[in-house]
């Protein structure tokens, strides 16, 4: 009885030590970027989602760097604490097209097809990393983005239309 116990607890022992000496490798090498808490960032800071917006009118031109932010904002978070999943969104290009009329039962949002809502199409190729411990996800897509001036005047974006998926990886870590 005495060498079970003896026996458990030096293998207890042996993986606690192997197990930290693994997570501190983990993060020493740069393979994943896990805070001491446990939680799994990406690689590069999380884009402030907090958008000053001066008020718009419909009709306005929607400027370039406020549609590149909303729409990474779409989708870009960190992980809950102690959790990996964070997510990035990097615009690889983008394309403003020329306004149009706000169409009923196709676009959704706060735009008022009464009153002659404007929606500026934005073709963009974006990628969106998603990072776990053990991979990081990477999608590669170009998609076209609506965006319109909201019923409290600021500027809002969705996804209007899948154009192509151009690739999709797992990078192990």
């Amino acid at each position: 009885m005495a060498n079970r116990l003896f026996f458990l607890v030096v293998s207890c022992v042996v993986f606690l030590c192997v197990f930290t000496l693994a997570s501190k490798a983990w993060t020493e090498t740069g393979r994943a970027n896990v805070a001491k808490e446990g939680t799994v960032s990406a690689d590069r800071p999380i884009v402030d989602c907090n958008v000053q917006q001066k008020k718009a009118k419909n009709g306005d031109s929607i400027p370039p760097e406020l549609a590149k932010r909303l729409i990474q904002c779409l989708w870009e978070k960190p992980a809950a604490p102690g959790m990996d999943g964070a997510e990035t969104v990097d615009i690889d290009s983008m394309d403003i097209g020329k306004s149009r009329k706000w169409v009923y039962r196709q676009d959704m949002g706060q735009g008022i097809a009464d009153l002659d809502t404007r929606v500026w199409p934005i073709d963009v190729k974006w990628t969106w990393k998603t990072y776990y411990r053990t991979q990081i996800y990477v999608k590669v897509n170009e998609d076209i983005f609506n965006c319109y001036v909201d019923a409290f005047s600021k500027w809002s974006c969705g996804l209007g239309q899948n154009v192509k998926k151009i690739s999709t990886q797992y990078i192990p870590r």
